[in-house]
This record gives structure tokens, sequence and C-alpha cells, in this order.
């Protein structure tokens, strides 16, 4: 193997470890993690790792830990991916404010890359719901659609029904808001 010829090189350290962590070996992977961050204390990848191995394990508050270690060596922040995987910790637990902390800023980073990842936006808009912020919850739904996919529609029916209940309806305001855009669009492209 690659480790056999060069056992100093942090990435295949790493890389073993992320092999083992596929197949569901996560004690054996979590190994592999630690020598790479012997080799190399700064590298982000193997603290982000050990916080994915520990998760898969249940153990969140050793996820919670290894994730911040993750964004605390991301001096590049690029790591947005670890600022979501620490929001969804709390998430496991409904605890929606630190959760919805943690995705936002995770949003945030992921579209400065121009990265819009459906999944991430359905997590905020479980987190919305789960503090009660229906609107901003259907948003969320909103921005999935756009991106070409579907948010779980049981999910979808139950943020309708609690919009429904507050006297608002949610497919009415969608569709007031794209004759709105497509009006807005028409005067625009009108000749002076």
């Amino acid at each position: 193997s690659a480790l056999d010829k060069d056992p100093t090189v942090p990435d295949y350290h790493n890389n073993l470890g992320l092999a083992l962590m596929n197949q569901g070996r996560y004690v054996e992977a979590m190994v592999y993690f630690d020598e790479t961050i012997g080799l190399n204390p700064d590298l982000p990848q193997p603290y982000l790792c050990m916080g994915r191995s520990y998760s898969a394990l249940g153990k969140t508050i050793e996820a919670q830990h290894w994730f911040k270690l993750a964004i605390e060596k991301d001096k590049e922040g690029n790591f947005w991916h670890a600022i979501w995987m620490l929001g969804k910790e709390y998430m496991k637990h409904a605890d929606w404010n630190m959760a919805y902390e943690y995705l936002d800023q995770a949003r945030v980073k992921a579209e400065k890359k121009n990265v819009h990842d459906p999944h991430l936006y359905i997590d905020l808009a479980l987190t919305h719901y789960g503090m009660d912020q229906y609107h901003s919850a259907w948003k969320e739904i909103c921005n999935v659609h756009t991106l070409g996919y579907d948010a779980d529609p049981g999910f979808v029916a139950k943020v309708r029904k609690a919009l429904k209940d507050q006297g608002i309806d949610p497919d009415a305001e969608d569709a007031e808001a794209r004759k709105a855009q497509r009006g807005s669009e028409e005067e625009q492209s009108k000749p002076d």
C-alpha cells in the first residue's frame, strides 16, 4: 500500500481511515485519523473525520468537539461542511437555536463558494420548523425546489398545515410572488 511505501505522508493515513470509515469501521478508522494528526496537527481533514466517526457512533459531545477543532484548524475557511455537521449534531437533540446558528454560518460560507446544497436547505427548513418559524421553513423548502430537488412530502405538508393554521396560504403567496416577479421583469424589458 501507499502507507507501506512512505508512512510519513499524512494523506495516506487519512485516506486509509476514510476507507475504513466508509466501511462502517469507525473505531479502526479513528486510529488512522489520530496518526494523521500526529504527523500534521494543522490539517483540518482528520479532525473532521474524527467528528464524523463519533457522530456515526452516536457520540454527539465527542463529535461536536472534533467538528469544532476542524473548524478551528481550517485557516482558509473551506470547511463549511464541518460547520454544517456541527449544526446537525445540535439538530439531533432538538437544540434548534444552536443548530440554526451553525447551519446559517455553513450556508453563508457555502454560498460564498457558490455551493448550493439542497440537503443544507432542508436541514435549515427542519430547524426553522423546530423553532416554530413556519414562513422561514417554507422559504427554505422553496430554495430546495428552486434547485430542482424535492423535500420530504410529509414535511412539506406539515409546514403547509402550520402556515394554514395561522391563516396563511403559502401556495397563494407563492403564486402572488411569481406574478409580481413576472410583472417587474416585464416592466424592466419595456423600451423607454
